[in-house]
Order: C-alpha cells, then sequence, then structure tokens
C-alpha cells in the first residue's frame, strides 16, 4: 500500500502500457511499477497478446494491461447484432467477439456485421460509401468517444490517417485466442465493474487514448483538454519528454522514468511512455482514470486516461 499525502493507492500494483501497431515491430510496451513511481520499458520481448498477457501473468501481482487501439464497438453495430444475426446470444461485444470471424470486407456493398472491418479505397467520399452501407443496418461506425474526439472509427484497418482497427483485430484475435488457451484475466469494463478497476486481484485488460494521456502527463492545471503532440517530428519528442520530466506532479511524486531516449528516439516509445507516466499520475494523485459518460460495459467499453481531461475543450496541441 502507497501513501501519497492523505490519499492511499493499493491492488493494482503493475500497469502495461503498449502501443500496438500493425506490424509487430512499431510495438513498444511500457511499464509503471506504481509502489516505486517508476516508468520503465519492458526488457523482454511482449509485442505480442499472448507474450503480453503471460509476461503480465507470471509476476505474480495484480496488473493492468493497457492497449492504444479500441476494445468495444458502437452500440449501435450490437443492437443490429442482436437483431440479425445472433440474438439472444449476444449480451454485448464479449459474446459478439467470441462468435465473428474478424474478416475484413473488400468494398463498401460487401459491408455487413459478419465482416466490418474494412480498408478505405483511394477517393473522394470512400469512407462516407461505407458508412452510408452501416447505415442502412442501423449502425453508427464510431462509438461515443469517437464522435466526440474525432477518432476514426474502430473498423477501419487502412487508407486514411489515424487508422487503428489492424491493431484492434490483432488485439481482439489475441484476446479471444488467450481465452481459449486458458489465460486468466478479464476485460475491463465488460466483466469487471468500472469502479472496481484498481480494486481487483486479477489480470486486467483495458484500453487507452494517447491524446488523453498527453494532457495529463503534460498539463498541471486543471481543467485540461485534449492534446495534440505532433509525435514523427524527433524535436517535439523531445521537448515533450523534457517537459514531463520538469513537469511539477512529477518533482512532487518523486516519480522516475527510464528509457526516455528510446522515448526520444521513436513515435512507438514515445506514446508508451506518455500513456504510462499518465496512468502513474493518475494512480498516484488519485485522479479519474475514465469519463463515466463514456463508459459502456456492455458494447462500446471504457477508455483509461479520459477521466482527468475536460473531452469539451477545444483540443490543444503542444508547443
Amino acid at each position: 500500500m502507497l501513501m501519497t499525502g492523505r490519499r492511499t493507492v493499493s491492488r493494482i500494483d503493475r500497469i502495461f502500457c503498449a502501443d500496438w501497431g500493425k506490424e509487430e515491430r512499431k510495438r513498444a510496451v511500457y511499464e509503471v511499477v506504481v509502489p516505486e513511481r517508476l516508468v520503465r520499458r519492458v526488457a523482454r520481448d511482449v509485442r505480442t497478446v499472448a507474450a503480453l498477457l503471460g509476461y503480465a501473468s507470471g509476476l505474480g501481482e495484480s496488473a493492468l494491461v493497457t492497449f492504444d487501439a479500441p476494445i468495444g464497438v458502437p452500440e449501435s453495430f450490437i443492437d443490429a447484432v442482436r437483431r440479425t444475426l445472433w440474438g439472444h446470444r449476444v449480451r454485448g461485444f464479449l459474446d459478439w467477439l467470441d462468435l465473428a470471424s474478424l474478416e475484413r470486407c473488400t468494398s463498401a456493398d460487401d459491408w455487413s456485421l459478419v465482416t466490418p472491418f474494412f480498408k478505405v479505397p483511394r477517393g473522394k467520399g470512400s469512407l462516407k460509401r461505407f458508412e452510408e452501407t452501416a447505415g442502412r443496418h442501423g449502425v453508427d461506425l464510431r462509438r461515443r468517444i469517437e464522435l466526440q474526439t474525432g477518432g476514426k472509427p474502430a473498423f477501419v484497418t487502412g487508407g486514411i490517417p489515424g487508422s487503428v482497427g489492424s491493431a484492434a483485430r490483432d488485439i481482439w484475435k489475441g484476446l479471444v485466442a488467450a481465452r481459449r488457451q486458458g489465460a486468466q484475466f478479464q476485460v475491463w469494463p465488460f466483466e469487471v465493474p468500472a469502479v472496481d478497476l484498481v480494486e481487483n486481484d486479477v489480470l486486467i485488460v483495458a484500453e487507452i487514448y494517447p491524446r488523453a494521456a498527453y494532457a495529463t502527463a503534460l498539463i498541471d492545471v486543471t481543467p485540461r483538454p485534449r492534446m495534440s503532440v505532433s509525435k514523427t517530428k524527433a524535436a517535439v519528442r523531445r521537448r515533450a519528454i523534457d517537459a514531463l520530466l520538469a513537469a511539477r506532479w512529477v518533482g512532487a511524486n518523486e516519480a522516475r522514468f527510464e528509457n526516455v531516449d528510446e522515448a526520444r528516439a521513436n513515435e512507438d516509445d514515445f506514446d508508451a511512455l506518455m500513456t504510462a507516466a499518465a496512468l502513474l499520475r493518475c494512480r498516484l494523485e488519485a485522479l479519474p482514470m475514465w469519463s463515466s459518460p463514456l463508459c459502456s460495459p456492455a458494447s462500446e467499453g471504457g477508455i483509461l486516461g479520459t477521466g482527468s481531461v475536460d473531452l469539451t475543450l477545444q483540443e490543444k496541441k503542444f508547443g
């Protein structure tokens, strides 16, 4: 148990923050050791879902494993599935995931509840055609969080900047395979009550949101808007890391960061370190880790890193 002023931090002692690119070489995982107030890069190769879950579960302590890709689908998607496919067998996202093929369709005309993933072809209005097809099924392709923040739909695997579908598919397939092989974990907030996130003794998997994490890690004052960082630019990454190390909360909590040179060197490590820093701050200062209005324990899930940020404010650009 760790005391921070008048606040008490307990149970979840280790947090893993994974930046999950389409290719394994574009993945990085940083860990938060809460009692030591330490953020560092995971030394071993954990660039598959099975490897990361296996490493986390083998530590012998409660742990939270987070991925920077969607874990959940729009509520309208699950509603449509219930109406037309498996009916009462699908109570929410995890039930659908256990039955789904996760295959990718080839065109907007082929989009369906069975093959919801797609790559946006070249040409003006290509994404809109997929949105229109989904709309005929009664589906909005974006979750509430994506509607509020301008994020891309979880089903888009490529063709437009910021697509996250390839990473989502890999993670979802990995979770299904791990569970079928007997791995013991629970997915938040579908299987773990939202309020019990850090009060469990089980391995928990959850979603993170880097743009919310940037703000929590880098902005001392409140209210905090979302923050964008031009992370592809080395000079910007260096300035952002310097700002993190100089932040008031870091000094006040005696937080420590290792592997900062790696985070300065590439955007994958940068995102993993920044999300780890944000969740460490949430644990040390008892900041809310998620936004209750955006937390859906049936279909859309919840995103860690949104609770200490005011998503109604205009996004701020770092530097």
